[in-house]
């Protein structure tokens, strides 16, 4: 099998560009708003994610199964640095509503189930809880290689009552994105603001 990707951990540490992104205020204040939070956010960690041409899925997973942090409130931007078409093997959501969400043994792969946002241009956002099932289709061959970034915050702060984490906190049996209010995140783009 070939491998679903190359990822390079902490580009922060090594490149101002990487470092200005990931301390963006636009990103910063998204990040807060989903969580409920006024503040005190934390990065745990940003990536570069480079899948090409033949690379294989991403398999399902939730970013906390390894995360050594006893939190629940993290959230993890996704960021295409190209467009990434539908065939471009974009992040899926598994919807939590089904026999798949609770038996990942048996949920078709990544691609064949769960909702994606492609096609995305560069700059679009989509975020993620840290329990969100995730996971991306192969990329097959003779299709432009993928690029992308993310960031992973968490806080330590109880959320305020009525932030989005909580929304999704309650048990919502279908599956739907809830929208980053843009007065709370300016600079990103409501379309591509969907928060799972």
């Amino acid at each position: 099998r070939a491998l679903p990707f190359v990822q390079v951990h902490n580009p922060h540490q090594r490149h101002a560009a990487a470092r200005q992104l990931a301390y963006s205020p636009t990103l910063l204040a998204a990040a807060a708003a989903l969580l409920g939070v006024a503040g005190g956010l934390r990065l745990y960690q940003d990536s570069l994610f480079w899948k090409k041409p033949g690379n294989d899925i991403t398999g399902w997973h939730a970013d906390l199964w390894t995360v050594p942090i006893a939190t629940h409130h993290f959230v993890t931007v996704w960021l295409p640095l190209h467009r990434v078409e539908a065939g471009g093997s974009p992040l899926h959501y598994l919807p939590q509503d089904g026999d798949a969400a609770s038996d990942l043994s048996n949920a078709p792969a990544p691609g064949l189930c769960g909702e994606h946002h492609a096609p995305l241009e560069a700059g679009d956002a989509t975020w993620h809880h840290g329990w969100t099932i995730h996971g991306a289709p192969p990329l097959a061959d003779g299709v432009a290689e993928r690029l992308a970034y993310t960031a992973s915050y968490y806080s330590e702060e109880t959320p305020v009552v009525g932030g989005a984490f909580d929304v999704l906190a309650k048990g919502r049996r279908s599956h739907s994105s809830v929208e980053v209010d843009s007065a709370s995140a300016p600079g990103l783009r409501g379309r591509a603001a969907g928060f799972y």
